[in-house]
């Protein structure tokens, strides 16, 4: 029987400097915590292309468990940490981020305290000290709830932020990462996963499915009405600042993605997916609107780039309904 009370799952790819920061903030927030390197975990999962985490005297004071994965994507990555965790609370983040010092007591207290919460998310900030220039975190209320970014004053952007306020419960439909923020910062107890099913490997970076891996899974545990925790005291900052031509590129995936699941749950009969599709489908309307180029060439460029993601989303929708017949299982 394993007295493994907490693993911490970071998939990495071909970011060696920032994965590396990451566990050093893990380690630190470790070493803050009521737990101990006998009763916690650390699982890397690296698709590198090569390996990028260095062994040092620190690792080798916890339970570090590495592994090197051939093929990409990130659904297959979280999917084989789970199914390596040992600990009661599966804790999850990305290699760009950074956790606070006090990240894992904070989860790990909530869980103790709070028996009939199965998912926490935390507050998500740009990390101010990877960029030079000053910025803000933009705020954007709408029917779905509440978007934000990073912007820059150069014009860089970071997205996948989030600073809901307040601490709320969620358990029933509704726009996950407008209403309690994404993957990066997360933490389930184990039983999710047995009840629920694990992430979509036809989703996420590194698949035809670009991104909202985390989308799917978020909502797939709200129309089982399980109980999601948003708490602004348990945070990290995200390092991943991009450019404009980047930031643009992003947000193609992020809105392909979003067309995907939601496509995906309105062809499954749900009707509750209607307003996260329709609110999907208005925001590559604006995008749209918005694209703006060097000249005329270059600004019919990016249009129709983002009708071709747009469509791209769609049809991947419907491939998404044949080929995910039903909830993946963890064996």
């Amino acid at each position: 029987m394993s007295n493994i009370e907490l693993s911490i799952i970071v998939c990495t790819r071909n970011r060696p400097e920032k994965c590396q920061d990451c566990i050093s903030h893990l380690l630190r927030s470790l070493r803050n915590s009521p737990l101990s390197a006998i009763n916690s975990e650390i699982i890397i999962i690296d698709q590198s292309d090569k390996t990028q985490v260095n062994k040092n005297t620190d690792l080798a004071l916890w339970q570090i468990i590495y592994v090197r994965m051939k093929c990409v994507g990130i659904s297959k990555a979280r999917n084989l940490g789970i199914r390596l965790a040992r600990g009661k609370y599966l804790l999850f983040t990305d290699d760009d981020c950074k956790v606070d010092e006090n990240w894992v007591a904070k989860i790990y207290d909530k869980f103790r305290i709070r028996p009939e919460i199965d998912i926490i998310f935390g507050k998500v900030e740009a990390d101010p000290r990877t960029q030079i220039y000053s910025f803000i975190h933009y705020e954007r209320k709408h029917k779905c709830g509440t978007s934000y970014v990073a912007i820059s004053q150069n014009g860089d952007r970071c997205f996948a932020v989030f600073l809901g306020p307040r601490e709320k419960i969620f358990n029933e439909p509704c726009l996950p990462h407008a209403n309690f923020g994404s993957s990066n910062n997360m933490a389930c107890r184990r039983e999710v996963f047995k009840y629920a099913g694990y992430f979509s490997e036809h989703l996420g970076a590194g698949t035809w499915g670009f991104s909202a891996e985390d989308t799917e899974i978020q909502y797939r545990w709200l129309l089982k009405r399980m109980n999601i925790l948003y708490s602004p005291e348990i945070k990290l900052y995200h390092n991943n600042w991009l450019s404009n031509d980047k930031a643009i590129q992003q947000v193609n995936r992020y809105l392909s993605g979003m067309a995907t699941v939601f496509t995906f749950y309105l062809l499954r009969g749900n009707r509750c997916a209607m307003s996260c599709w329709l609110y999907t489908m208005k925001q590559y309307v604006l995008a749209i609107h918005n694209c703006k180029g060097n000249n005329v060439k270059d600004t019919a460029t990016k249009v129709v780039v983002r009708w071709f993601s747009l469509g791209k989303g769609l049809l991947n929708g419907i491939r998404l309904l044949i080929v995910f017949r039903s909830i993946p299982r963890l064996g």
